[in-house]
């Protein structure tokens, strides 16, 4: 029996032990993962209290660029990454490591409120180190789209929704879509502002617009670079990119910043209009703002320095002028074929020191009937390409000249309406027998006005004042230009007179052809100028009086044989017109406009003797007035003959 047990004792052994080394290993191995999984939740998932703090705007405040916030409180950080607001991971090769937050119910109910007003755009305050090491590109999405979506050398934000959590904890990052809307920020755009070193904490700032569902958090990813969080908080509503103040701002669907380019895709989400549609609502449009660093050397009249681009399949440049800290170019998206779409810089992009799409001036979309009086601001050259059926009412488009801000501009749908503004005032302020005087319709029945139009303050001062003496009944029309002249300052109301405020109003019309109108627009451009600078009309009087007397008179004869009918007694009309006749066309045609004009059959009759002044001497007494005058423009304000425009199609 002895010997039994003993044979069994001996086999039992061998079968024990394994088995309870199994047991021990196994139990070191669940207690190893329990720890693992412990120390990842608490390292990535678990929700604990972080540094940075939220602020909101007030619904008084968020449209507007300077105002205050209000603090909503801190983030919920999701482990140890989030919560202490910096974002690195050492190794050899730098990695990318991410940081997740999101917002209490409070913050949440704070945000819905927001976005009933429209999209939100939220920004994060970030400062990176070491960015002048660039880092090799990281592995590609996950084939279950999880938590992989940048590149090294990339700082990316993102907004997160319910959908991105687990259902089970309302916390872990349970899905992250490869398509999810990330605003990135590649670091050697930051590298390049700060120096070719690079520098040690550069900070920056980039913001992503939010519309129609709230968000439940956020997700940053550092790139590999060791990033420091400051802030998350609201700014207005913008698309685009500041390098001097390196702020990165995108809509509701992200992309990566560029300097090369911006796409304003999403401006019709981000701003509430999804086409550009017809009609009052244009106003509703918002605006592509660029500006310029200053510029040294603008080249010459025929090589002018400018940056290019295009705005869908449209060109446009902007000339350069000298002497401007900041040259600020203002485009309306009503006036562009195609305004929600990329936009490419193909010339000087490095000129570029931000551009935004922002919303509009709200002051646009106020009218009274079919009476708008707020102007558009935006260069004369975006006037021409403007479509009438993106007007703001259907007889009229009001544009004030940033350049010249004191100048107005009145483009109209046809010559009837354009008569109807303008037709009595041009014989009471210019025409020959009829100045000083209010003519009834049936005085001027079959008497052609102008086709285009320019009035200074104090004429039209006189012109109201006049009526309103003598009780005359003008038309609507001029009533409705009286209070587009009083909204914008250019004529003051004095109890029951007016007196001169200050600028001037321009008009042009639709009906008339292409080139003409650029002609007109350019001809009438330049009597603003001359109405708004006391220095110009100094310059235009100097060359009027060293031009050959044959030359001036010859000019007095052409106007007087094309029925213009101006008052040649009135000195400064003469030499306002003697102006606008030379550079209304560039100064390498002016030989060839008077040349021509002194060979028409109007004109030999009227001209006799001066028309073959004209032919003999080529027209060379023009050219050197326009190359005196063109100069001087051109050096002043970038301007030259043939064109008052800075922006062009």
């Amino acid at each position: 029996m002895k010997r039994e047990r003993l044979r069994m004792t001996f086999f039992c052994l061998p079968l024990r032990r394994p088995l309870a080394v199994l047991i021990a290993l196994t139990a070191v191995l669940l207690a190893a993962a329990g720890g693992c999984w412990y120390w990842w939740r608490v390292r990535y998932v678990a929700p604990c209290p972080s540094s940075v703090p939220l602020l909101l705007r007030t619904a008084k405040t968020a449209g507007k660029e300077h105002s205050g916030s209000i603090s909503c409180g801190t983030l919920t950080a999701l482990g140890s990454y989030a919560a202490s607001g910096v974002l690195y991971k050492k190794s050899r090769q730098p990695r990318s490591v991410h940081a997740v937050y999101r917002f209490t119910p409070e913050q949440r109910g704070l945000l819905a409120e927001r976005l009933r007003d429209g999209p939100v755009s939220l920004a994060v305050s970030v400062s990176a180190h070491g960015i002048s090491v660039p880092a090799a590109p990281a592995a590609e999405n996950a084939a279950d789209g999880t938590l992989r979506g940048t590149l090294q050398g990339v700082f990316s934000f993102s907004l997160l929704y319910d959908d991105d959590f687990s259902e089970s904890d309302g916390f872990s990052l349970h899905q992250y879509r490869a398509d999810h809307a990330c605003a990135r920020v590649p670091y050697n755009l930051l590298a390049e502002s700060a120096g070719s070193g690079g520098s040690a904490g550069v900070p920056f700032t980039v913001s992503i617009a939010a519309a129609e569902m709230v968000p439940a958090g956020i997700l940053i990813e550092n790139g590999g670079v060791r990033v420091m969080l400051d802030s998350l908080f609201e700014v207005p509503l913008k698309i685009g990119w500041d390098r001097q103040n390196l702020f990165f701002a995108f809509g509701t669907g992200g992309g990566t910043a560029c300097y090369d380019s911006v796409d304003f895709s999403d401006g019709g989400a981000v701003f509430g209009r999804g086409d550009a549609a017809a009609g009052p609502a244009s106003a509703e449009m918002p605006h592509m703002i660029m500006e310029l660093y200053p510029c040294d050397d603008i080249g010459t009249w025929r090589n002018q320095a400018k940056v290019a681009f295009t705005v869908g399949e449209e060109e446009l440049s902007a000339r350069r002028v000298l002497g401007q800290t900041v040259q600020r170019v203002v485009i309306p998206a009503a006036a562009l074929s195609e305004p929600f779409s990329p936009v490419k810089f193909t010339l000087q992009q490095e000129m570029v020191s931000s551009v935004f799409m922002v919303p509009p001036p709200a002051e646009l979309s106020s009218r009274t009937g079919s009476l708008v009086t707020v102007p558009y601001e935006c260069d004369p050259g975006l006037m021409l390409g403007w479509k009438s059926s993106r007007w703001r009412t259907p007889e009229y488009e009001l544009f004030r000249w940033p350049q010249f801000p004191d100048v107005l501009f009145i483009d109209t749908r046809d010559y009837g309406v354009q008569d109807a503004f303008f037709r009595r005032l041009a014989f009471f302020v210019e025409k020959k027998g009829y100045k000083g005087k209010l003519r009834t319709d049936q005085d001027m029945a079959g008497l052609h006005g102008y086709n285009a139009h320019d009035y200074k303050a104090d004429d039209l001062a006189r012109f109201f004042t006049t009526a309103a003496e003598q009780s005359f009944m003008l038309g609507s029309r001029e009533y409705m230009l009286l209070e587009i002249l009083l909204a914008n300052g250019i004529v003051v109301r004095d109890g029951e007179r007016f007196r001169a405020g200050r600028g001037c109003i321009i008009s042009i019309s639709q009906e008339s052809e292409p080139w003409r109108r650029y002609m007109l627009l350019a001809h009438e451009g330049w009597h603003g100028i001359y109405f708004s600078s006391a220095e110009f009309r100094t310059q235009v009087s100097a060359v009027y009086r060293s031009t050959e007397r044959e030359a001036v008179a010859f000019l007095k004869r052409y106007w007087e044989s094309q029925r213009l009918n101006y008052d040649t007694d009135d000195q400064m009309l003469v030499e306002n017109e003697f102006m606008a006749y030379l550079l209304q066309q560039p100064v390498y045609k002016t030989a060839e406009y008077y040349v021509q004009r002194s060979a028409w059959r109007s004109v030999i009759p009227a001209a006799g003797r001066l028309s073959t002044y004209v032919q003999k001497t080529g027209g060379s007494a023009f050219v050197r007035a326009a190359e005196q005058l063109n100069a001087y423009a051109f050096d002043t304000w970038g301007l030259a003959g043939g064109r008052v425009s800075l922006v062009n199609r």
